[in-house]
């Protein structure tokens, strides 16, 4: 399909973000809008693997959610493997007073972006693919619109511009947006500079303790395991007809820098050192049988000086508004499962926001009110978000190593967190609180 030559709205990146972002826009019954990316087709890997209630009830508002209930694996709980004993830290079942979807779902981001695009086809919506934008320009005749720039030499002038394009945004860079770290930490003042995700197989599946996700908690590092659905969308041979886990693991610094698609024996490698042989009933090594899927990344966060901007310009005049969204506005590690939903939600609450500037004379005092709104909202929200993973990996990551206090009373910070857990823990209102706060059903955007 052919680029348009003009549109009220562009939105550049067809992942879960850009996806949700048009599908809202459809459902207010706006049709004169884009969505491009510039892959030929959806990537067929995992990546990003958990919905959380709050995103659920979101998408439910669009007709998606129980699709994707349908195609994924509903995780009741986390839990941690530590000292010797499991602990499950959060119960998502008790959720079920405040929401139809108690539960962490399990399902692939691909899976996820197919059910967004096939319902965003169903209301006449397909993305335009695969076109790469290479620049921005403001509109020499009309101010308050951009001319965006493609690398097949094309130009669709836009009223706003939507960039859903990633950590790398062009869209972001283009409008001289700072994108770093909000509390001023460096990578130096932590023990781990990368981590591994990787969608594996094994010779022999472990025996986990929980049908969720899970935690092993050793003390110099931290591994996540959980199955992931038979939606996964992967090719293999009838001899891997096997259940498929997902596995994260950090990179301690001595090891250097990992492969950007870590291969099947450097993830051996890690989970002999981290991985399910640290389960007392599982003492044995387990082997890998092959990596379907593996990719490595910094540990760090950043967040967008603002998720609202205008392109530079050299008069009085001010330009078309151009929003960032999902990664393109924030990153931080997957502790958690929380970056696909911020970015899911941050689009679905654009489209209104969008839908009333659209609808607002151009001419009209303030018609940016909506979009301002929206942008400071969803940007002290990605800030609590990462706070809340800076906590979840600083409970996780716990050295075992004596502390003196008053000069003559040790104190081993390890033991001293799995106790407190183990207790804390028991109580049900512990573990709902901690669900509550993962499952982003405290914010109805």
């Amino acid at each position: 399909m052919a680029l348009p030559p003009s549109t009220d709205v562009l939105i550049i990146g067809a992942g879960p973000a850009g996806l949700s972002c048009a599908l809202s826009l459809a459902l207010q019954g706006l049709r004169n809008f884009a969505i491009v990316d510039f892959l030929p087709s959806g990537q067929n890997t995992s990546r990003a693997s958990v919905i959380h209630a709050g995103t659920l009830e979101a998408l439910d508002g669009v007709g998606c959610a129980q699709s994707l209930v349908n195609l994924g694996n509903r995780a009741p709980a986390v839990g941690v493997w530590c000292g010797g004993h499991y602990v499950q830290t959060t119960s998502f079942d008790t959720l079920a007073p405040y929401t139809k979807f108690p539960m962490a779902l399990l399902v692939s981001q691909t899976v996820t972006e197919r059910v967004l695009e096939d319902a965003l086809c169903e209301r006449g919506v397909s993305v335009l693919r695969p076109f790469k934008v290479i620049d921005m320009k403001a509109n020499e005749d009309d101010p308050r619109t951009v001319d965006v720039h493609f690398e097949s030499g094309e130009t669709v002038r836009a009223r706003c511009v939507v960039g859903a394009d990633g950590a790398h945004s062009l869209i972001r860079r283009t409008v001289n947006v700072q994108f770093r770290e909000p509390d001023n930490e460096t990578r130096a003042t932590s023990r781990f500079a990368h981590m591994i995700v990787a969608d594996i197989t094994f010779t022999r599946p472990p025996t986990l303790p929980n049908d969720g996700i899970l935690i092993i908690s050793s003390p110099d590092n931290a591994m996540m395991i959980a199955p992931l659905p038979a939606s996964t969308p992967y090719e293999t041979n009838a001899q891997e007809k096997a259940q498929i886990y997902r596995i994260g693991i950090n990179v301690p610094r001595a090891l250097g820098t990992p492969p950007p698609s870590p291969p099947l024996e450097y993830v051996q490698s890690l989970l002999a050192a981290w991985g399910p042989r640290h389960l007392d009933r599982d003492p044995t090594p387990i082997e890998v049988r092959s990596v379907l899927w593996s990719s490595s990344f910094r540990t760090h966060s950043a967040v967008a000086d603002t998720f609202l901007a205008h392109l530079p310009r050299l008069d009085a005049h001010t330009g078309a508004p151009v929003l960032l969204v999902g990664d393109a506005a924030h990153i931080h590690p997957p502790v958690g499962g929380q970056g696909m939903n911020l970015g899911i939600r941050d689009a679905l609450a654009l489209g209104p926001a969008l839908g009333a500037f659209l609808a607002a004379s151009s001419s009209a005092d303030d018609a940016e009110r909506p979009l301002r709104a929206w942008a400071d909202a969803r940007r002290v929200r990605a800030l609590s978000v990462i706070r809340m993973v800076k906590g979840l990996v600083a409970a996780t990551m716990v050295p075992d190593q004596t502390t003196w206090v008053l000069g003559c009373i040790p104190i081993n910070l390890f033991w001293l967190r799995n106790t407190m857990m183990r207790c804390a823990m028991r109580l049900r209102w512990v573990r709902m609180m901690s669900a509550w706060r993962m499952s982003g059903l405290a914010f109805k955007d």
